[in-house]
Parts: C-alpha cells; structure tokens; sequence
C-alpha cells in the first residue's frame, strides 16, 4: 500500500485506488495532474482481502483498474454500492462496448446487445455530406489566410510550405496527408520518426505559432474533400506508429472501423500529450457513441480546446513521484 497526502480542503476527499502497482502509479500521476483537492491517496496492489475492505470503508471515492479481474471487480463494486461509495472504472473495450447497448430479452431473460463497432451506411453518408460542406466553406473562407501562412513559412527558411506524410485511415487505408510545415526541413532525415515532444528543438518559431493554434491542420481540409478524412474521428496514424502501437496497444486496432479526422473526442477531452493508451480509448468511444450531434459537440469544443496552449504540447517526458512512499 502507498499513500500521498495533500493540504485539507474544504471539499477534500479521500481516495482508494485499487489496481497493479504499474497502474496504479499511472493513476496517481493523473489525480496528481488534476485540479480536484483531495486529503489522501492510497493505492491498493495486492489481492482481493480484508484490508482492502477496511481501506474502502475509510474512503470517499474508489478507482479501480482495467487490469482487475472480472470477478475481483464484481466483488469490489458490490462491496462499494452496498456502502453507498463512489465508484469510478478505468475502461476497457468491455465497458465500452456496453455504452449505448440495447436492451433486449431472450423469453424473460435479459440481455444487452452489443452491435458491432463503425457506422450504418445511413450515419456514413451524414456525416460526407457535414464533411462535404464544412471543407468547402472552410477552405473557401480561409484561402486569404492560407495565402499569408504560405508566405511566412517560405519567407522563413525558403524550405517548402506544406508537408505531406504517409497515415493510415478507415481499414488500415494509408493516404498522403496535408500539413503546414512545422519543424525544419528534413527533420526526421537523422532521428527517424519519432514523436514530437514539448520543446522540441525542431520545430521553428513560425512552427510553433501553428501548432499553439493547430492551424497547421488546417491543409488537412483538402484530405476530406478528397474523402480520405473526415472532419470528426481518430487521428490518422503514422503507418509505423500503427505497427508499433497494434502491438503495444491494446484494441488500437479498432480506431479504423472509421475515417479518421482532423479533430476527435481524444483531441478534446485529452491533450496532445495523451499517451495513446487513453487515446484509443476516448476514440473507442466515440465509435461506440457517434451522432451527428456528438460531431457537432466535438466541432464547437475543437473551437474552444484551440485557445487552450496545454493542449497542443508535446509529448510530456515521464517524472518521478518523489513523494509516494511504499509500506
């Protein structure tokens, strides 16, 4: 068991989060990061026992891990709900599957049933036609400001404007997609591809500018009329990164059951630092959730996350919790 303490508050609460010590680390980094004020942190990473129902008993709020087994889980939650506390899951595709399944019976049996993930071919042609209409008004409202970015970029270092990319979109489609160039010119020509990081000494000040503001997505607006985007999805991948993180990744296979988009329900509830094990998961979600009204929500906040620096860093480099202590 581990415990952190924080400075009380008027609406401190007490927190259990039950999990593998790998997770439950990752857990805490997060509430660490959040800006919800709590009196005491304590992780369990043992097996189901009776210290851990005194530890539930002595808390407000409960977070248990994806990597709880079934039955644990079950046992836990029963256990919670009968004392009236807060339950909070860390998803997996299971729980997520069961987001907007249908009730449904076999004689008087109930079941839910979990349709299959990606969309109807009636949500399918919505969503080109909101594609559709917002590129071609986009684009033609944008074109005086496309044609002032261009020349800054090429005034800069006389190095190209845009930058094309190989990505994987629905069915693991690779396309060439559209940037503004952000970083010098062959940036990747040494290292290879890699991620970009916050601070990263490639990107050049104009660059970074974009980036603040995600305008170096905007070209990505060509990508959708093309129909190989579409506004709203996962964030189109790397061909090498989709390789790598098939294998890391658990259910990142999932995320091309649609196209993927320049904006997404990861890019606004999440950062740009957001390791891809949550990624996957908020588009996960999205697929599972998907209306055009969900489109629309996400479009509006893509307006409001813009304006928000935090969410267009980098890659956040890992810190120690110098402050938890193991008993």
């Amino acid at each position: 068991m581990k415990s952190i303490r924080k400075r009380l508050s008027r609406d401190s609460k007490k927190i259990l989060i039950i999990a593998s010590k790998e997770e439950s680390e990752y857990i805490v980094k997060k509430l660490l990061l959040d800006k919800h004020n709590y009196d005491s942190i304590k992780c369990f990473s043992h097996n189901v026992n009776d210290e851990m129902y005194v530890l539930i008993n002595n808390v407000d709020k409960i977070y248990i891990g994806n990597n709880i087994n079934e039955n644990d889980k079950s046992k836990i939650i029963k256990y919670c709900l009968e004392r009236e506390k807060t339950v909070y899951l860390v998803p997996g595709l299971y729980e997520i599957a069961l987001v907007n399944s249908q009730i449904s019976q076999i004689n008087d049996m109930l079941v839910f049933k979990v349709d299959s993930m990606g969309l109807t071919f009636g949500q399918a042609v919505i969503k080109r036609v909101l594609d559709l209409a917002i590129s071609f008004v986009g684009l033609f409202i944008l074109l005086p400001f496309l044609f002032i970015i261009s020349i800054m970029i090429k005034v800069y270092d006389g190095g190209p404007v845009f930058y094309k990319q190989k990505r994987v979109t629905k069915d693991n489609k690779i396309f060439d997609l559209y940037k503004f160039r952000t970083m010098v010119v062959d940036a990747e020509k040494n290292v290879g591809p890699v991620l970009a990081i916050e601070k990263d000494a490639r990107i050049t000040p104009i660059g970074r500018f974009l980036r603040t503001f995600r305008i170096d997505e905007i070209p990505q607006l060509f990508n959708v009329l093309k129909g190989d985007m579409s506004i709203v999805g996962p964030r189109p991948e790397r061909p090498f990164f989709v390789q790598k993180y098939n294998q890391e990744v658990e259910d990142f296979k999932y995320r091309v059951f649609v196209k993927a988009g320049i904006t997404g329900l990861a890019q606004v509830l999440g950062k740009y630092s957001t390791d891809p094990e949550n990624k996957v998961k908020y588009d996960l979600l999205y697929i599972r959730n998907y209306s055009l009204l969900l489109d629309l929500k996400i479009i509006f906040n893509t307006v409001k996350t813009i304006f928000n620096k935090d969410s267009a860093k980098g890659v956040s480099q890992n810190k120690e919790l110098d402050e938890i202590s193991w008993y």
